[in-house]
């Protein structure tokens, strides 16, 4: 099946619809999860989905088997999350926001397996926050990042593997930049400056 995943901020609810039905589609589910929901990562082989909350410094874990919370994952000091993006092998997802303490953008790894932060790295500069993620696979996988207040798109690269700390950063000015995502073969990175929408939704093969 194809299943749509949608945050509802105003509620604080995850609800999933089922693509396969005729529009309007059909509601699944509904979950309560964190203050003022964004985005959302899907591991299929997990059977787990992964809530930022952009109202507090929380993830929330969902079973997607049952549709029910499971746990709740802290990042203290973690402010304004906006996006998640899981890695391909679905061992690592990386969570972007603003760094209380400095008020620079911030992005950190957490393990799948433990749900605990590992490593962070400061992206963007000083007043704002990461807004978008895009993980790209490959040779040498990397995370890209963009910070809209200071026109930032960031490269972060694990050439030494995903486990291992990342080996380096780039950035670049590109003005207006707040979306990113990249290519499904890995060969391309595009950015883009379209508006926000008011809802995020990420769809994914639940079978």
């Amino acid at each position: 099946p194809f299943w749509a995943y949608v945050t509802h901020g105003g509620t604080n609810q995850l609800s999933v619809f089922d693509l396969n039905t005729v529009a309007p589609f059909t509601q699944i589910a509904s979950v309560t999860v964190g203050v003022n929901p964004r985005g959302v990562a899907v591991a299929n082989g997990l059977r787990r989905a992964y809530v930022v909350n952009s109202g507090g410094s929380t993830i929330s874990v969902l079973d997607i088997t049952t549709m029910s919370l499971v746990s709740s994952i802290t990042i203290t000091n973690l402010f304004q999350m906006s996006e998640i993006v899981l890695s391909k092998d679905e061992q690592f997802f990386w969570v972007g926001g603003q760094d209380g303490p400095s008020i620079d953008g911030i992005v950190y790894k957490v393990s799948t397996a433990t749900q605990t932060p590992g490593e962070s790295i400061l992206v963007g500069g000083i007043n704002g926050t990461v807004f978008d993620l895009a993980f790209q696979d490959g040779a040498v996988p990397a995370v890209y990042a963009t910070h809209p207040n200071n026109s930032v798109l960031a490269q972060i690269r694990y050439g030494a593997g995903l486990a291992a700390p990342n080996t380096g950063k780039t950035e670049i000015v590109l003005s207006g930049v707040k979306w990113v995502d990249v290519a499904p073969d890995g060969s391309r990175v595009y950015a883009s400056t379209r508006p926000a929408p008011t809802s995020r939704s990420r769809w994914k093969n639940s079978s």
